[in-house]
């Protein structure tokens, strides 16, 4: 019989902890985990974690460029790629009530169990250029539209994203994906002027749990469903540059321009 690791131990140890915490100091969350045969489907109701701000950018890169929480709280009630909807709502007279949506991108030992804000449910398109009658409209020859993208969709047979054609997607199939959007034209992500007069394109950064890499492409699109905060109806996103991480954190920070306002 194998001997379990004295690190395991320690973390038992330190989870127990934290579950006292929670229950002194947490709030409600629901657990939701994507299952291959089911989809998004909710694992754990009401469960207490307390979630606060946290950031070190030797635990994920470009961790600026993310709204990065730890939620402390029942370790073995997570997985990766797990999303955690909140249940409290706020008092009225303080602000009005918000979605607070989390995705679980870290749970290595010893360290905390690290999830990124991804409050906007979204759609990904990958556009195509294809013109065959019957197959889909013909091409309006705009990569920044998705009239004739492919939308993603998760294989609930194989439990991996894949693309396929709009009227394609198999029956049941998710194609919802979870995003949390940061601006980045103002840090390390930008762009210049075309003219010493014009108004720069913004940057801004899509960050995800890490999909089955490599899923996402340069020309890829993003469209909110259900757009918050600094995000407006009907806006599209291209992903200029995708980074997935697997080391430390399974994230994706995706840096975009906004195309369609």
């Amino acid at each position: 019989m194998a001997v379990r690791p004295f690190s395991f131990k320690v973390m038992d140890r330190v989870n127990k902890g934290w579950r006292v915490e929670s229950k002194k100091l947490g709030t409600r969350w629901d657990v939701i985990r994507l299952r291959p045969a089911t989809g998004y489907t909710t694992v754990g109701t009401n469960k207490l974690f307390r979630v606060n701000h946290y950031i070190d950018a030797k635990v994920i890169e470009f961790a600026a460029g993310s709204f990065v929480y730890r939620a402390r709280g029942d370790r073995k009630l997570l997985q990766l790629g797990d999303l955690l909807v909140g249940k409290e709502t706020t008092q009225i007279e303080t602000e009005p009530t918000t979605v607070e949506r989390y995705t679980v991108v870290q749970l290595r030992i010893l360290r905390e169990n690290l999830i990124v804000r991804t409050d906007d449910a979204c759609t990904l398109y990958r556009p195509t250029q294809r013109t065959s009658a019957g197959v889909q409209a013909t091409s309006t020859y705009n990569f920044e539209s998705t009239r004739n993208a492919k939308i993603a969709a998760l294989d609930l047979g194989s439990g991996l994203w894949n693309f396929f054609d709009q009227g394609g997607v198999p029956v049941g199939a998710p194609t919802t994906i979870y995003a949390g959007f940061t601006l980045g034209g103002d840090g390390k992500f930008g762009h210049r002027k075309d003219l010493p007069l014009g108004v720069p394109d913004t940057g801004w950064i899509a960050t995800t749990g890490l999909l089955n890499a490599p899923f996402l492409l340069e020309g890829d699109l993003v469209a909110p469903i259900d757009p918050v905060g600094a995000l407006g109806a009907n806006e599209l996103f291209r992903i200029d540059r995708p980074y997935p991480e697997f080391e430390g954190a399974f994230i994706q920070q995706n840096w975009c321009t906004k195309v369609r306002h």
